[in-house]
């Protein structure tokens, strides 16, 4: 018993014709040349008495052709296990996840019984007091110093790029600046009497000090060098935005340099006040200065008028 497919055709032969025999001079081609180039007639009696000799151009071998429709696959060997053919695959079931359990809703709130007190949120904090010009937030009002006694009654200080104060006692400017709530830190006061006393009493620790004086120290600087004067007061302005000068003894500068070099000397300080979002206040001593003198100086200011 075969297995697989019927037996093929038996194949036919073609054979290719063969070619018949020729007889053909046998010579040496080198040695013809030679003959050739170097006597003609030589060379010609050296072809043609050479002998023949038979040739014959053979073709090619005998080949088999099968001529049959072509076969899908050989036969399998004799007891050789039969493969049956390929089936396609079994699709799997459908999976479904497993369901998620939620956790259980909280029970709602209970109300409280009728008559009971409802419960009340705390308070909210009062506010603090609002930051002066050019202060930080939150920093002038938690560390605010606490003016000396006697200062309740005074004007508040304007903030302005440039403020005068009339007055006849200057320590109702440094009250001024005490009760200002700037940081001390921020703070320039050129006064004859600036010191750690004054500091001290009006609550202005921290600050820088300078000394409007005549005499040599440290920290002492003369009204008659109204440059160093003025150079020193744009520094301070120009190091950050929000910085404050406190100009006691204005009246010296006048003695000592001029009226018109004292109104140069504002003049810059405002502006530079100005342009670096700063404030410069300044004393003008109605018990010394001139009352032409006094509207002069108080030319481009915000005035404000202390009695005493």
């Amino acid at each position: 018993m075969g297995y697989g497919a019927p037996p093929s055709p038996p194949p036919t032969v073609a054979a290719l014709p063969v070619v018949p025999v020729e007889y053909k001079r046998k010579y040496s081609l080198a040695l013809l040349i030679i003959l050739i180039i170097l006597c003609l007639p030589v060379a010609l009696i050296y072809y043609f008495t050479r002998e023949k000799v038979p040739v014959q151009t053979l073709g090619a071998a005998p080949v088999a052709v099968y001529v049959g429709p072509p076969q899908a696959a050989p036969p399998p060997a004799y007891g050789a296990p039969l493969v049956p053919p390929p089936t396609a695959p079994t699709p799997l079931p459908p999976t479904t996840p497993p369901a998620t359990t939620l956790p259980p809703a909280p029970p709602p709130p209970v109300p409280p019984p009728p008559g009971s007190p409802l419960p009340s949120s705390p308070p909210p904090p009062p506010p603090g007091p609002a930051p002066g010009f050019g202060s930080r937030p939150n920093v002038a009002a938690t560390a605010r110093p606490v003016p000396p006694s006697g200062t309740s009654g005074l004007p508040p200080w304007p903030l302005t790029p440039l403020t005068t104060v009339e007055t006849s006692d200057p320590s109702k400017v440094y009250a001024m600046a005490s009760s200002s709530g700037l940081e001390r830190e921020r703070m320039l006061v050129i006064a004859p009497d600036a010191g750690g006393a004054l500091a001290g009493t009006y609550a202005l620790v921290g600050a820088t000090m300078w000394r409007l004086t005549r005499s040599e120290g440290e920290s002492y600087i003369s009204p008659a060098d109204p440059d160093r004067l003025g150079d020193l007061m744009v520094r301070h302005l120009e190091k950050t935005s929000g910085r404050a000068v406190v100009l006691v003894g204005l009246e010296k500068v006048v003695d000592a340099c001029g009226l018109k070099v004292a109104m140069r000397l504002l003049e810059v300080a405002r502006e530079t006040a100005e342009t670096n979002k700063g404030t410069v206040l300044v004393a003008l001593n109605t018990g010394i200065l001139k009352e032409g003198d006094v509207r002069q100086l108080e030319e481009f200011s915000t005035v404000v008028k202390v009695k005493g």
